[in-house]
């Protein structure tokens, strides 16, 4: 089975999101949070499901679609899978947050 490796960047991220839709609705923000990880879960399974990320030439580099958010993850290898960043479409990608 497929490992998911999650950076501090993409932990960050669903902290940031959750905490602000949490303002509007708490619901709202704990189904965002548990939707995202299910997202994630699926690629255990299927790691090649999410389409290759435009910004990036790579197709190791994938994304997933959650509502108007991206979920980006690089396939590290066949049995491990990083969970790089999830942002909002509306804002641009920052290909330098993506790495480090």
């Amino acid at each position: 089975m497929v490992t998911l490796d999650w950076s501090n960047q993409i932990v960050d991220d669903i902290d940031n999101i959750a905490e602000y839709l949490s303002q509007y609705s708490k619901p709202l923000a704990e189904t965002f949070v548990e939707k995202i990880f299910e997202k994630a879960d699926l690629l255990r399974n299927f790691p090649e499901m999410g389409r290759m990320v435009p910004e990036v030439e790579s197709p190791k580099v994938r994304e997933l679609i959650y509502k108007q958010y991206r979920i980006v993850y690089q396939i590290v290898s066949n049995n491990r899978i990083r969970m790089l960043t999830v942002y909002h479409s509306a804002h641009p990608l920052s290909l330098n947050s993506l790495f480090s």
